[in-house]
């Protein structure tokens, strides 16, 4: 039992490192595909705003 409760909090330790830098991981890669779609969105409704105006004047 001593054994066990010594070898526990390093075990989960090393486990939480691990999943923290998966986390990271993760969240670097999300964080970097939301900005492109976010710039995406953004470049789209630009584009959009852009070919309403110029078509408005015609009507």
């Amino acid at each position: 039992m001593n054994d066990i409760r010594k070898r526990k909090p390093y075990y989960w330790r090393e486990n939480i490192g691990k999943d923290v830098q998966m986390l990271l991981k993760l969240n670097i890669i999300n964080g970097a595909i939301i900005i492109i779609f976010h710039w995406l969105l953004h470049f789209l409704l630009i584009l959009l705003i852009i070919i309403i105006f110029e078509r408005l004047p015609q009507y």
